[in-house]
């Protein structure tokens, strides 16, 4: 069957909507729901259509026009076809990110992937890593993804992580940044692998 996509203006249009007066305080700006859509899409168990698209724009529905619903949906198919299909490649601020310094990373689009990616992810993640059955190196490489694609949600956590490295707080951050488009390439994989080994999921669901 045949993806759905959205233009770049249809993109547009939908972050607009996002920050509109109806919406303000309620509803993810774009940069956020594109992170937590990838974490959903990447997730061992499906969410609900209608508890997603409420953590998204808020309790209130009724805010939301049929074409407003067609957007999310197009939206969140086509970053499945990305993850699934053709390769998930991250949106190009995140990938800008290495140039510029410590202040301006931890800001803007960057850190709102980031927190929508931790939103999205932090409930399945947790419960595998709890689960206590994953060898190390798996162990390991789960938490280092999970950490490395939500480093900006937490920009108050870097000094801290940085110090156990001992590493300063900026080559600390330039590195998590530089791993970021070879962990989201293969975090779907990743979250298969570690939830199988878990005994939380099935392969079924991944018949």
């Amino acid at each position: 069957m045949q993806q759905l996509h959205l233009t770049s203006d249809e993109k547009q249009a939908l972050a607009a909507w996002l920050t509109s007066p109806e919406l303000v305080g309620k509803a993810m700006p774009f940069a956020q729901l594109e992170g937590y859509l990838f974490a959903l899409i990447c997730a061992p168990a499906p969410l609900e259509m209608d508890v997603w698209v409420k953590q998204v724009i808020g309790e209130d529905i009724s805010v939301l026009s049929e074409d407003q619903l067609f957007a999310l949906m197009a939206l969140h198919n086509e970053m499945s076809e990305q993850v699934f299909e053709t390769g998930f490649v991250l949106p190009s601020y995140l990938k800008t990110l290495a140039g510029q310094c410590i202040e301006d990373q931890t800001q803007g689009d960057g850190q709102l992937w980031c927190l929508g990616f931790a939103l999205g992810a932090i409930d399945y993640v947790s419960d595998i890593l709890k689960s206590g059955q994953l060898d190390q190196q798996l162990n390991e490489s789960f938490t280092l993804a999970f950490n490395c694609l939500s480093v900006l949600a937490q920009p108050e956590q870097i000094a801290s992580n940085a110090k156990q490295l001992s590493m300063p707080d900026d080559v600390y951050l330039t590195n998590m940044i530089s791993l970021m488009p070879d962990f989201a390439l293969g975090f779907a994989e990743l979250v298969e692998m570690a939830a199988l080994q878990s005994g939380l999921f099935d392969q079924d669901g991944w018949e």
